[in-house]
């Protein structure tokens, strides 16, 4: 008699197996050998030398998840335009009925900041302090002019970092701006020094300023009650506006202002940093949920059609 078609018996009654059976005996033994090494019954995992099972999630589905900001920023888009074409206006003339009782008949373009390199905590590199240096133009020049210069500035960083850092210089953060590898807050501040330096009528600190968004409750330590400042170097309060803030505000006169340079808790920090730098620059720190400014000098001026929102103009 063949070997395939010999009757297989049940271990557990004596009797001949259901053909459901036999095939569910045989799932059991490829399973068992599948799970460990050692080849002991019941061989699933439980052997001195069986090597635990990983789960195969390359298979796996994965969801797009989608950065705060940009999330919010597409859904705000989309309800702009989709409310302004039910209302047959543009979408700046819808923007601008939200915040004005009534639509001039001249609209002009809020000044933009614009962030020209990242850093920060989530960044690779060691340094914490700075997550992102903005350029602020000068009020009186064009957008167009601006947007020119903005530009010629992003191309010469990431081709002067290039040459420095190598392929690290060319790595971006989730809003599209370099991200190198930095280990000193002033690596930041020097990049954007230099090659602006190179671009003509990109003069720092006359047409051009810088604006550092510091994020400190990114790399605050509550248990310590110090700043990490950069990986393994921590600084409290006192010490960080000190000898951190006070010192970069010497060296580059360019920074007018600084953006959640402490947590929003430590009360008495926020006084003793502003009256420390107040004359030097503006300070801030966002409200939760509101996106705007809540201490410090930093407030738009009473015709700023973008009072309110998160990119606010210092001075």
């Amino acid at each position: 008699m063949g070997g395939d078609s010999m009757t297989q018996m049940d271990p557990a009654t004596g009797e001949a197996a259901s053909p459901s059976a036999v095939n569910k005996l045989k799932d059991e033994k490829t399973s068992s050998k599948a799970g460990g090494k050692d080849g002991k019954k019941g061989g699933g995992g439980g052997g001195k030398d069986a090597v635990p099972k990983t789960p195969d999630v390359s298979e796996a589905v994965k969801d797009l998840v989608f950065s705060g900001a940009q999330a919010v920023c597409a859904v705000s888009s989309a309800n702009c335009i989709a409310a302004a074409r039910v209302r047959s206006m543009h979408p700046f003339q819808y923007i601008a009925q939200l915040t004005l009782e009534k639509i001039p008949e001249e609209l002009s373009m809020p000044i933009p900041m614009i962030t020209v390199l990242s850093g920060g905590r989530s960044a690779t590199g060691k340094q914490n302090l700075i997550r992102e240096v903005l350029l602020l133009p000068k009020p009186s020049l064009s957008l167009t002019h601006v947007m020119r210069k903005t530009k010629e500035i992003a191309f010469k960083l990431i081709s002067d970092l290039s040459k420095k850092l190598g392929l690290t210089a060319k790595m971006v953060s989730d809003h599209g701006s370099p991200s190198p590898m930095m280990d000193k807050p002033e690596q930041l501040l020097d990049a954007v020094v230099e090659s602006a330096a190179q671009i003509p009528e990109m003069n720092l600190g006359e047409d051009f300023f810088i604006v550092l968004h510091c994020a400190a409750h990114e790399y605050y330590d509550p248990n310590k009650e110090k700043y990490e400042f950069v990986s393994s170097g921590y600084k409290s309060a006192d010490e960080l506006v000190d000898t951190v803030y006070l010192d970069l505000l010497t060296r580059y006169p360019a920074v007018i202002g600084l953006i959640d340079p402490l947590v929003q808790q430590d009360k008495e920090a926020w006084h003793r940093l502003y009256e420390a730098v107040g004359d030097k620059c503006s300070v801030g720190r966002e409200k939760p949920g509101q996106g705007r400014p809540a201490q410090g000098h930093i407030s738009p001026t009473a015709t700023d059609p973008c009072r309110g929102a998160a990119t606010t103009v210092f001075r």
